[in-house]
């Protein structure tokens, strides 16, 4: 018996998460190339394209947690694809099995959702409470600031001014404050800090994920499909692609 939720499931935003899911896909894509393998200075303007694929993805996955008819499906799902895409995640971008991907992230934000909407047993208090926990003590890609987003963005969902507010302020935060958080452990003598880094935040690069906004509010009227498994194999598909290309055509 499908489980099913009481709340309303109409958003405030745009509601065609097939096409803002291949628009995802495609920047993330294009923001790997300019991390793997096309890691010139001259190529960083990929890495600003990149920008709009986390909030992306993250708009979709409130979409899909409002519309899912089971929501503890939607998240296995997001789990199990998260541990497949692991060892391609490191292979493809240099990084180690203490450093969880993106699934991650999206996977405890997901459960932040279901605890907010269910409200078992004080769901709504301590599942979003453990999701940023967990994501700020366990290092994941986007870690607490986009379990963060995915959280605002839920609960502005229903009023299009509260989607952009908190678009908006997570931007303002990645333009400021990661600079600045970034400076006070150079000045602390955090030796883990690497110029390549600090450089990153320094250009604001991040803030640039303000552009997908847009695409966040404005209705598309021809509804995309996109196959499910399509939307699901694209991340560990292109990062064993990457990782294919960088160590035997490169």
């Amino acid at each position: 018996m499908e489980h099913t939720f009481s709340l309303r499931r109409d958003t405030a935003g745009n509601e065609n998460t097939g096409l803002l899911k291949l628009i995802a896909i495609i920047t993330m894509i294009i923001d790997h190339v300019g991390a793997a393998i096309l890691t010139s200075r001259k190529y960083i303007f990929l890495r600003y394209i990149g920008r709009l694929a986390m909030p992306l993805f993250c708009w979709c996955m409130v979409v899909g947690a409002c519309k899912s008819r089971n929501p503890y499906r939607y998240a296995l799902r997001v789990l199990i694809v998260g541990i497949i895409s692991q060892p391609f995640y490191m292979l493809a971008l240099s990084h180690q099995w203490t450093e969880l991907n993106v699934y991650a992230t999206l996977f405890c934000g997901l459960c932040a959702i279901i605890g907010i909407r269910e409200k078992k047993y004080f769901s709504h208090i301590w599942a979003p409470a453990a999701a940023l926990l967990i994501s700020h003590f366990v290092k994941m890609d986007y870690g607490t600031e986009g379990v963060l987003l995915i959280m605002g963005l839920y609960l502005a969902r229903n009023r299009k001014w509260a989607i952009a507010l908190v678009m908006c302020a997570m931007c303002i935060w990645w333009w400021v404050g990661d600079p600045f958080i970034y400076w006070l452990r150079i000045q602390a003598g955090d030796l883990k800090m690497s110029t390549g880094a600090l450089h990153y935040y320094v250009n604001t690069i991040q803030a640039c994920a303000i552009a997908a906004l847009p695409l966040m509010l404005l209705p598309t009227f021809r509804s995309f499909r996109l196959p499910k498994w399509f939307g699901y194999a694209a991340y560990p598909g292109h990062l064993f692609i990457l990782y294919l290309v960088d160590r035997f055509l490169l």
